[in-house]
């Protein structure tokens, strides 16, 4: 029986590079996930807030003491153990961390208008902000909080909506795919613990959860409703955070539909490329780009190429019964099911915008909106290049046209990217020093695209150094 965590996975997943880039190091546009950003970094307890999944020089003369876990489930007396250590901090702190998660909701319901009502696109954004409070703190330029000193309150949300976000995030994929509404009231926070339960989602890669099935229960509890009473940590009222809340979702959001229509344009291009002429290179350019599709889906946005493929099994949480209904729809009719969700949560970051950010908010999605239907500026090679490199006509057009377009919305995405972040860093007080992103950013981020597929196949170059400068 295993009674100390492994830590050889997660010191081999930080060599990797898989967690992206920590907070301090770059902005928020670089972030891969919450997870990565701020797991490094200590409270004023001095303890990680990745706790067991830090990096090794977080972890340093950090206590941790694990335990055989004795909860009823999946969890009891499994072979990996749970961190006692973090979970007396948790109950040490309890009085204050429920009214603070209280308070996060009460102003996300007030920004939209809603207050008490909570709907399961509601709970993502709410399970989100709670994540987000510590990278505000140590993010602003006016009263920073000490990175290795983030007040414990906001810390112990932190770890603790990691966890849980995955859970809803999880009941929100599979709510959309299927063709439900993500603004219909919530489930009750018993039901989400059992969805955790039944779902594995309590065994993490080196340790169970340590929190018990009380504990979890009352922090969904805290993020329904109704309000918790007692003292909530005075950054979760600051008007600040929530401007800078507005502007991030709003950045994830872009973030998310960009990724996903790269990866229903590649989809769709495999699948035409299916029925042009039996011509070798054209067929070994399919094959290319399927090869790419899957190498993709496994290293950068497997949730975009799961949309893209309508990957039932994955996006159905594996549900049988949800997946033969949903095999009997006509092809295409998932995708757009998660398309209309996905839309929900662009609407929702809009509406956060409009109500943190005062007339600054119309403003800003307005240039946003011009910025997405930006001409095209950005030139291509042309069909007879295509045909030059060994694809006929009709695989060289369809190979021309995906490009062109990817190009474009590339394009437009990364002004929207740049003008979004500089938004965020003005949010925080940093005032100069404007950014600006190229496709190296993009790539930096949503990993290899389609014109390095391209690249590799045909063995020259097409970078954005081989087209027309946009203006």
């Amino acid at each position: 029986m295993q009674k100390k965590f492994d830590f050889a996975v997660i010191d081999s997943l930080y060599e990797s590079g898989y967690h992206g880039p920590r907070a301090l190091d770059q902005p928020e546009f670089y972030w891969r996930s919450m997870l990565g950003a701020m797991v490094p970094y200590r409270d004023s307890y001095f303890r990680p807030l990745g706790e067991e999944i830090a990096p090794k020089d977080s972890r340093e003369g950090v206590e941790m003491e694990a335990i055989r876990c004795n909860y009823d489930g999946s969890r009891f007396h499994h072979e990996l153990p749970m961190n006692l250590s973090s979970l007396r901090q948790f109950a040490n702190h309890w009085d204050a961390v429920l009214p603070t998660i209280s308070a996060i909701r009460e102003n996300y319901c007030a920004s939209r208008g809603r207050p008490g009502a909570v709907s399961t696109v509601d709970l993502w954004f709410i399970s989100k902000l709670c994540q987000l409070l510590p990278a505000y703190l140590i993010r602003r330029r006016e009263d920073k909080i000490d990175a290795d000193s983030i007040p414990v309150v906001p810390s112990i949300i932190y770890r603790m909506s990691l966890g849980m976000h995955r859970i809803v995030h999880i009941s929100l994929v599979k709510m959309m795919a299927s063709g439900g509404d993500p603004g219909a009231a919530c489930l009750d926070a018993g039901q989400y613990y059992h969805i955790a339960e039944n779902a594995g989602l309590l065994i993490g890669r080196n340790s169970v959860c340590a929190g018990p099935q009380a504990m979890v229960g009352q922090a969904y509890g805290a993020m329904i409703g109704p309000s918790v009473p007692g003292s909530a940590e005075a950054s979760s009222n600051d008007p600040g955070f929530y401007r800078y809340a507005a502007l991030f979702m709003k950045l994830e959001a872009e973030k998310y539909m960009f990724a996903v229509r790269a990866a229903i344009q590649l989809r769709s291009l495999v699948d035409a490329l299916e029925g042009a002429p039996a011509n070798p290179r054209s067929q070994s350019f399919r094959e290319e780009l399927l090869g790419f599709e899957s190498w993709s889906a496994e290293n950068t946005s497997p949730l975009a190429h799961e949309i893209a493929r309508e990957d039932l099994s994955m996006l159905l949480q594996g549900d049988l019964a949800a997946c033969d209904t949903a095999s009997q729809w006509p092809v295409g009719t998932v995708r757009a099911h998660m398309l209309a969700g996905l839309s929900q949560i662009v609407g929702v970051a809009d509406q956060l915008c409009r109500a943190n950010l005062g007339t600054q908010g119309e403003l800003l999605l307005t240039h946003i909106d011009e910025l997405r239907n930006h001409p095209q500026e950005t030139a291509t090679p042309g069909l007879d290049d295509f045909i030059g490199m060994g694809l006929d006509q009709v695989a060289a057009g369809m190979a021309m046209t995906a490009l062109h377009t990817y190009r474009h919305s590339e394009y437009c995405a990364a002004q929207i990217f740049q003008f979004l972040q500089n938004q965020l860093n003005q949010s925080l007080g940093y005032l100069d020093g404007a950014l600006t992103f190229s496709e190296s950013d993009i790539a930096n981020v949503f990993g290899p695209r389609l014109p390095h597929c391209y690249s590799d196949f045909f063995k020259r170059s097409f970078s954005r150094q081989d087209s027309a400068t946009p203006a």
